[in-house]
């Protein structure tokens, strides 16, 4: 399974690449800010990021069976990636 990593500053444009990116190729988009506005309502509150990174573990499991159904050609992970 194909995985496309962003890693950047907030801000920086990553979201914006991939939206862009994303209407000219199938792939799903595992976003940690769409993750925390759907944990704790809004984006910007940081929350648990245990819970956040469950929900990447769940997603990128659900993308890996995507892409090997042929549904979508790749994924890509948005997020800062600041931490290990």
């Amino acid at each position: 399974a194909k995985l496309v990593i962003m890693i950047g500053i907030p801000g920086s444009g990553k979201s914006t690449l991939i939206q862009a990116w994303s209407q000219a190729q199938c792939c799903l988009i595992i976003s940690t800010d769409e993750i925390r506005a759907q944990l704790f309502g809004d984006e910007a509150i940081q929350g648990s990021w245990l819970l956040v990174w469950q929900e990447v573990q769940r997603q990128f499991r659900e993308a890996v069976e995507q892409i090997q159904a042929g549904t979508v050609d790749f994924a890509i992970y948005d997020a800062t990636n600041t931490r290990r």
